[in-house]
């Protein structure tokens, strides 16, 4: 069972006689005048200089003299969307610039996350300068082994440092107070280029960094905001080859792309490249200016993203045989080993099992030395609780939702309890209680289409800024399955004032329990058919008043569309 939950509470509710655009607004906190303009405006007047990032003279100095001196440089990598975006934006500008500069994106499968002792012999054999990107923040003893190689290193990341950092300059938005903590790897190789180029020749690249920002799954608010609002604008009006070649495989023609194409169509595919094998594909796409190439690429990527589909339901499938005796009250998270797992797909695999059962959830993949994935639950940040039982891992790293971890079999069992006695005593049991969050209440008769119209401008919506979810007391007049095997559910409304339609995704088998009064929570949409334009509503909970427990969107077979972008997105350690 999930408890509504509203988003502001009743002491800040926005002033009732408003319209439902203006209290949206004040209910998400964006009041004044500056700060409409702000959200709703967001462009470049909301970049921040890149002067104002931890050690960025250091970096700029030390790259532009390698630029000079025509020094060999290795742009060291990662392999998910927002790694492989940096290593594109960073290595297509030192490039520009006349620098020698090649990648080095590290195999998922035979080196994992981050600096590794064998990769840093090869980059040494010829560069002599190391810029990490998306990565490094934490590999102070690999920093050092890369130095004692002949190589001067920089880091820039975005991950949360340890008590320590390594001994180079660092660039991470996570220091020096930088006013837009939140961005994503390849957004600060974006401030990077801005600080080395200038702000012109960076925004040639901001459709990268606004893919990479969607993709990462950070919050959607201030300097990123901007960063996506303007990388869409880029990409509808002169998409590069490879993002082009990637609409058609997803087969989104011409249609105007937003930040949730980039979520579930464009940014999957890429990632595929490096969850089921090499990520140089993915970065070969977005660098590529042949049409045709970038053609052949896309497609390619499009059926590894389609069978990437099927390892993933392997896995969920096998670890819900595993959990089939699990003692659920004993324990506050799940910790599920395969020797044979694809360790690509695990963070997918985790958060589905997040979405069933609302437990944090790590899974881990080999024999005897387990390299594994973590996805949590809001009130519960795994990062921490990571570091808290960190004497029985290997390596960890990560955010508040979503980690990775390297350990060894025999500390597998002491990991375990250790974890759950952190949990226990730090965690209240009210952060394991799902909840469904709203923004205001409305009646149906707000909802012109003039009105949702503008409800438009809260987007590009995702982490930090979801779409507005409105509740409504409503009375169900009918409903039918619709979709594939009836998996769907197609639903008419009214209430005092109005009639309406609607869709419940995922709820098809529910068909006979939505009747009569009932309390909703949906997002507005403009649904266009043959030419005719009306508001229908996008459900996401459904309460029959009469029933004693709350029915919602049944996330246990297919999550709801925030739920699902999450899932898809966020990037696998």
């Amino acid at each position: 069972m999930k408890k509504y939950l509203r988003r502001t509470s009743l002491e800040n509710a926005p002033d009732c006689d408003a319209g439902l655009f203006e209290r949206l607004l004040r209910a998400r906190g964006i009041a004044s005048p500056e700060e409409r303009d702000a959200f709703l405006l967001a462009g470049e007047e909301n970049l921040h200089s890149p002067t104002l990032l931890s050690d960025m003279a250091r970096a700029k100095d030390r790259i532009l003299a390698a630029v000079r001196a025509r020094e060999p440089i290795c742009i060291w990598g990662d392999y998910d969307v927002d790694g492989v975006c940096a290593s594109a934006i960073l290595s297509g500008h030192l490039r520009a610039m006349g620098a020698n500069a090649q990648v080095y994106l590290p195999s998922r499968h035979l080196e994992g996350y981050g600096l590794n002792s064998a990769g840093l012999q090869k980059a040494s054999a010829w560069a002599r300068l190391l810029i990490t990107v998306d990565c490094g923040i934490s590999a102070l003893e690999s920093v050092e082994y890369a130095k004692s190689l002949g190589m001067d290193v920089i880091v820039t990341d975005h991950h949360r440092p340890g008590d320590a950092l390594p001994d180079c300059p660092v660039v991470n938005p996570l220091l020096n107070e930088y006013p837009c903590p939140s961005l994503s790897g390849a957004g600060v190789a974006f401030k990077l280029v801005e600080a080395l180029r200038g702000r012109e020749a960076a925004m040639e690249s901001v459709d990268l960094a606004a893919l990479a920002t969607v993709a990462d799954v950070v919050p959607l608010l201030g300097e990123n905001r901007a960063i996506v609002r303007m990388g869409l604008m880029r990409m509808n009006a002169r998409p590069r080859p490879g993002i082009q070649a990637l609409r058609e495989a997803a087969g989104l023609g011409e249609r105007e792309l937003t930040a949730g194409h980039l979520g579930f169509q464009i940014g999957p595919r890429l990632n595929a490249a490096g969850r089921l094998g090499s990520a140089r594909r993915a970065l070969d796409l977005l660098l590529s200016h042949d049409p045709e190439q970038a053609q052949t690429l896309a497609e390619e990527l499009d059926a590894e993203n389609t069978r990437r589909r099927e390892v993933e339901k392997e896995i969920v499938d096998n670890a819900l045989e595993q959990l089939r005796d699990f003692d659920f009250p004993a324990h506050r998270a799940l910790v599920l080993a395969g020797k044979d797992w694809n360790p690509g797909v695990l963070g997918l695999a985790a958060a589905r099992l997040v979405e069933k059962f609302h437990y944090p959830t790590i899974l881990l993949s080999g024999e005897e030395a387990l390299t594994g994935s973590c996805r949590s639950i809001e009130g519960v940040d795994i990062f921490q609780a990571l570091s808290a039982v960190s004497a029985f891992l290997e390596h960890f790293g990560g955010h508040r939702q979503a980690a990775g971890l390297t350990i060894r079999r025999e500390h597998l069992p002491a990991f375990v309890q250790a974890l759950d006695e952190f949990l226990w005593q730090s965690i209240p049991p009210e952060a394991y209680v799902p909840v469904a969050p709203y923004d205001l209440e409305c009646s149906l008769a707000e909802l012109t289409e003039p009105e949702v119209s503008r409800l438009e401008q809260f987007q590009p919506c995702g982490m930090g800024n979801p779409a507005p979810v409105l509740r409504a007391p409503v009375r169900v007049t009918a409903s039918r399955r619709v979709g594939r095997d009836g998996a769907h559910l197609k639903l008419s409304f009214e209430d005092h004032s109005r009639k309406m339609d609607g869709v419940f995704f995922q709820m098809g088998p529910h068909c006979e329990e939505f009747v009569g009064e009932c309390d909703a929570l949906f997002t507005p949409k403009l649904n266009a058919f043959q030419g005719r334009v009306r508001v229908e509503l996008e459900l996401k909970a459904l309460e029959p008043l009469n029933a004693k427990a709350r029915i919602l969107a049944n996330w246990d077979e297919e999550p709801s569309l925030m739920s699902h972008f999450l899932t898809e997105m966020l990037y696998n350690r």
